[in-house]
């Protein structure tokens, strides 16, 4: 079964998302292909936000043990991943999976994947469906108030997307619309949960989650990741600041789109 899962999972399609040569690490972190000597690259700007080498190999060491992980979980848990879908197969239809292109480390685009929670219409009487509570079913509630819709994220892991730890990777629109100084946030890989998902869980702006997105860059090593993952654990265990009621203009301060 673990398998068998493992096959399925490897051909749901990156749709409207594409990897991009530049911007791509190196070995050790620097970024390459982006016109710059630092490995800031020109996704920064003009801001010089640097990693010290200590801080790239640490991360190219821990990317390594996360696939290792991340394979491990995907076989242990498959059977939880079989009856996840199977409900989201019962309940809302196809797809089970949902995907949609983010921003990952150096600027450079991937699909991440979730398990579907929502409808794509309201129920009637229910709303316009501006907000997600108008769309979100009460299995799809569950797994988000449990954290399990981020499950597949397992196999963005494997291929090495994203990581365990770091900031929540940004739709373009928004991320084209952050200040070069933001956009410094793409500096380390992107990860399933992160310093802000532990400060703030989904309750606060995105300029509050940045600054904490830029504070973990800048300490970025074991001690703060083993820190992450236990508050992650409580975070979850307790269902702290979970927020489905949001609309967009109550969480989106970010400016207009910058052109560096």
């Amino acid at each position: 079964m673990g398998s068998g899962f493992l096959m399925m999972a490897a051909t749901v399609e990156h749709s409207g998302a594409q990897r991009t040569a530049a911007g791509e690490p190196d070995a050790c972190g620097r970024l390459r292909g982006s016109g710059k000597e630092d490995e800031t690259g020109s996704v920064c700007g003009t801001m010089r936000m640097e990693l010290t080498s200590g801080q790239r190999c640490y991360i190219l060491f821990r990317s390594a043990a996360e696939r290792i992980v991340a394979a491990v979980l995907m076989i242990l848990l498959s059977p939880l991943f079989v009856v996840i879908a199977s409900v989201i197969r019962c309940t809302m239809g196809f797809p089970v999976f949902y995907n949609r292109a983010r921003i990952g480390r150096g600027g450079r685009r991937f699909a991440v994947l979730k398990f579907r929670s929502m409808v794509n219409d309201p129920s009637p009487g229910g709303g316009d469906g501006s907000i997600d509570s108008e769309r979100i079913t009460a299995f799809g509630a569950f797994l988000r108030r449990t954290s399990l819709d981020e499950l597949p994220q397992l196999l963005n892991v494997l291929r090495g997307d994203m990581s365990f730890i770091g900031p929540r990777p940004m739709v373009p629109d928004l991320f084209v619309r952050c200040t070069a100084q933001q956009k410094c946030r793409v500096l380390v890989p992107q990860g399933v949960t992160g310093l802000a998902q532990v400060l703030f869980r989904n309750n606060a702006t995105w300029s509050a989650r940045i600054v904490a997105d830029l504070d973990y860059i800048n300490r970025i090593g074991f001690g703060i990741d083993l820190k992450i993952v236990v508050l992650t654990v409580a975070k979850v265990l307790r269902s702290e600041d979970i927020r489905m009621d949001q609309s967009t203009d109550e969480v989106d301060d970010l400016g207009t789109a910058t052109i560096e």
